[in-house]
């Protein structure tokens, strides 16, 4: 790749300097084709070289940009390109600060020396992804945004200069502006407002001219980052909350036909945004933006139903705050008909049997979102009843072939923020809701590496929400929790095992050849969705166990909050030694697997070598793939949260996993346990914690003694050498954690 990386490069700088007739065309092929070694090809290893050939500054890339700036008929080349410039931005992310300055300058000066108007164009993407990769970095100085700011402000004021769409992305580009830099954007808000008002309404209330929907859509895009950190809210007595929703109202009427969807879009994503700033308004045209927003979560364009369902939420949501907050004064009669009239569309399509997974899921969240104003407008029974319906239909929604939909995988998280919703309203759990809750729950674990990065932050917050709506119901919650934690763990470590390997993370399917555990040929990046592996839990399992992480995410009462997180903690830990204690870690020689025939049902599991040295096989390779995942699992999460919570776990948690490799020698993974659990005991002892000195006296002696915990990390230390070799956390120990003390086999017999 080296060579025909830096051989286009100078093809490109040479076609530069020629005269042939058909350098243009000779240029436009060599940008084609460093785009598809650079972004479409590019592994780990080659982007350092990438990016030395690429950002070179002599020869470069940037460099042709800048010599081929006023050449028309390079400008196909130019907009190639470009295009490069922004997808390799977005791969290389921070690693492409040192370029950003760079990149923006050929960016600016291209936009105001080129004449091409898809050159201009071009030059908007990868300008936006430096200006979003270097905010809140220490590169914004030299990025000098309050001068970049005027030049296309100024450009804002030239409309006959530009065509339709550089304008759109002028306007769109002021907008980001005013979201990444505000402290830049003060003296231009006022300004920026009043053009944007002032274009939207020549565009879309003009009668003389046809309008140009790219501009509608550039201003609307523009509007919708602008309204980020300039609120422009009703409440607040702003004098263009009105025209903002009717704007908006307007690009998203279905009745106006569109080749591009950019308009409808874009006003969508105003009121997914920003609903909140005008829920008064959607709060009386209810009925109107309701069956448009319906109108647009079932359009054929899958793009066009995820923003209209995060916008039909928004509108649900802030509908329901306006009736609450309505609903607590004299004037609830006022908000009542506004409450029955959006619950009678919510049972309608509940009580329909065919209604679709699309207008189900509607109606559910409908439901999760108006949980307080049922509260205030009906009867506990009622609320009970009702809710309990709705979420056997959510299971049944939600059971009935998965596998096949996306777009209902996509929705699990919003449903159950909805469900959380509606548990926090209720005052009795049953235990069919609360199956119902939990298989939901375990279903998320299965279908979680299937959903998109941009779905997982809102699925920690929707799984925290859930688990804090039952915790008001403490009797329900030990069961809940620990169903849930387990099925969970188990569906985290079921996926083919993860090595590390000299380039990086590979998942490894489990396979019959090679000590690493897996087969020639099956390697594979982890990033392949079709092969999840346990690392696409360790996130979710990292937010579950240190709820603090998530912002917003408290409870009242410090010490119930206290309580809530040792317990997640606890059935987490217990989780672990139960499955150990369920697996068959057992071994057979390969010898005696030759000699009997294998049943049907083992023959197509692959096979896993324990020890290849000696010949040992697994007896159940489904176990050991799972233990192997626990492992991985433990030691990538337990170390990341408070040791002090692990304290009264040292005995119990040491004392079965010595047992446990007591019996299973060969088996290195509980080596690594106990690796752990050192680890553990001396990041508790370096904090000074000694919380629970009582809860180590019930695992002693039954005289009394209390010097357990020394004879544990003595033996600790013990099998942990002979399992391998010194973890860093006894090479590093303080003096006197591991004592001397009477050998632990010595303490287990006479506890046996």
């Amino acid at each position: 790749m080296a060579d025909v990386l830096s051989g286009n490069v100078r093809s490109l700088h040479e076609a530069l300097r020629s005269k042939s007739p058909h350098r243009a065309e000779r240029a436009a092929q060599l940008a084609t084709d460093l785009y598809q070694l650079c972004v479409e090809s590019v592994s780990d290893t080659e982007k350092a070289y990438c990016s030395s050939v690429l950002f070179d500054k002599t020869n470069g890339v940037l460099e042709f940009l800048r010599g081929s700036a006023t050449v028309d008929e390079f400008a196909t080349a130019q907009e190639e390109l470009l295009r490069l410039l922004n997808d390799y931005t977005k791969i290389l992310r921070s690693k492409a600060l040192p370029y950003a300055q760079d990149i923006k300058e050929v960016c600016s000066s291209l936009f105001s020396r080129a004449k091409a108007s898809k050159v201009k164009n071009a030059t908007f993407p990868p300008l936006i992804t430096v200006l979003e990769l270097c905010a809140g970095t220490s590169q914004v100085g030299e990025l000098n945004v309050p001068k970049l700011v005027d030049k296309y402000l100024q450009a804002c004021f030239k409309p006959t200069k530009h065509t339709a769409t550089v304008r759109a992305g002028i306007f769109h580009l002021l907008g980001l502006f005013c979201e990444l830099y505000p402290e830049h954007s003060l003296t231009l808000s006022e300004r920026l407002i009043s053009i944007f008002m002032r274009t939207l309404k020549s565009e879309m209330l003009s009668k003389s001219k046809k309008p140009e929907m790219a501009v509608i859509g550039g201003c609307l895009r523009g509007l919708n980052s602008y309204l980020v950190n300039f609120s422009q809210s009703a409440a607040e007595g702003s004098e263009h909350a009105q025209n903002i929703y009717k704007f908006s109202k307007m690009a998203i009427d279905p009745k106006v036909s569109h080749s591009r969807y950019e308009v409808p879009r874009a006003g969508l994503s105003i009121i997914a945004r920003h609903a909140a700033q005008f829920k008064e308004y959607l709060a009386k045209d209810h009925e109107h933006m309701y069956e448009v927003l319906y109108h647009w979560c079932e359009h054929t364009n899958r793009e066009n139903r995820m923003v209209a369902f995060l916008a039909l939420e928004a509108f649900l949501q802030q509908v329901s705050v306006h009736i609450v907050e309505g609903g607590d004064g004299k004037d609830r009669q006022t908000y009542a008909p506004v409450f029955r009239d959006f619950i009678k569309k919510f049972r309608a399509i509940i009580d329909n049997p065919v209604s679709g997974h699309r207008e189900l899921t509607v109606a559910i969240k409908g439901y999760g979102y108006f949980a307080a104003p049922c509260k205030l407008f009906m009867k506990s029974e009622d609320i009970n009843f009702m809710f309990g319906e709705m979420v056997q239909r959510s299971e049944h929604l939600f059971f009935t072939s998965l596998s096949g939909s996306e777009d209902r995988v996509h929705h699990l998280p919003a449903l159950l923020e909805a469900l959380a919703s509606i548990v926090r309203e209720m005052d009795t759990l049953s235990e069919a809701f609360l199956s119902s809750l939990e298989k939901l729950m375990v279903l998320l674990f299965e279908v979680l590496p299937r959903l998109p990065p941009d779905l997982q932050m809102p699925t920690y917050y929707a799984v925290m929400r859930l688990i804090l709506g039952v915790a008001a119901n403490r009797s329900a919650l030990k069961s809940f929790l620990s169903h849930v934690v387990y099925q969970g763990l188990i569906r985290t470590c079921s996926h083919p095992v993860v090595i590390q390997v000299g380039d990086g993370s590979v998942v490894v399917a489990v396979g019959d050849g090679g000590g690493a555990g897996g087969r020639e040929g099956e390697r594979m990046d982890i990033g392949d969705k079709k092969q999840p592996s346990y690392m696409d839990y360790v996130q979710m399992w990292r937010h579950i166990m240190d709820p603090s992480k998530l912002k917003g995410i408290q409870m009242r009462d410090p010490a119930l909050w206290s309580a809530l997180h040792q317990l997640i903690y606890d059935e987490v830990i217990g989780s672990v030694l139960k499955i150990i204690r369920r697996l068959n870690l057992s071994a057979t020689t390969s010898f005696a697997s030759e000699e009997e025939p294998m049943s049907p049902s083992s023959a197509s599991l692959p096979v896993v070598h324990v020890d290849p040295v000696t010949g040992l096989l697994p007896s159940v390779p489904r176990d050991f793939q799972i233990f192997i995942n626990l492992v991985d699992l433990c030691r990538s999460l337990l170390p990341e949260v408070d040791a002090a919570m692990f304290e009264q776990w040292v005995l119990p948690f040491g004392r079965e996993v010595i047992v446990a490799s007591s019996s299973h020698p060969l088996v290195s993974g509980f080596y690594k346990l106990l690796g752990t659990c050192l680890t553990l005991c001396k990041n508790w002892l370096l904090s000074g914690h000694r919380r629970c000195e009582g809860s180590i006296i019930k695992h002693c002696h039954g005289d009394g003694r209390i010097d357990g915990k020394d004879d544990l990390l003595h033996a600790l230390q013990e099998v942990h050498q002979r399992g391998g070799g010194e973890d860093e956390a006894v090479q590093g120990r303080p003096p006197g954690v591991m004592s001397p003390a009477a050998t632990f086999s010595t303490q287990r017999t006479g506890q046996t």
